[in-house]
């Protein structure tokens, strides 16, 4: 099971760094992305990449799954 979960985690941190590499070279980076949403959401964004950042140095699996998902929802939105 865990090593499913492992597998589960590399393609979706795959998938979600080459996501967020498309972001950055389309709209040229996060500052110019700020400029077109509210501050609101900024702020929300920021927060979640925090809580990813943490995400990323533990060791709870499903927790760091669960943060990329999150992730991707914030790109989206």
């Amino acid at each position: 099971m865990k090593k499913y979960l492992i597998e589960t985690l590399k393609k979706q941190l795959k998938e979600f760094r080459s996501y967020e590499t498309s972001i950055e070279s389309e709209w040229g980076g996060k500052k110019r992305l700020f400029k077109l949403v509210h501050a609101q959401l900024e702020i929300k964004f920021c927060k979640a990449q925090m809580l990813f950042d943490e995400s990323l140095c533990g060791d709870d699996i499903q927790l760091k799954i669960q943060m990329i998902e999150m992730m991707n929802r914030a790109y989206s939105a």
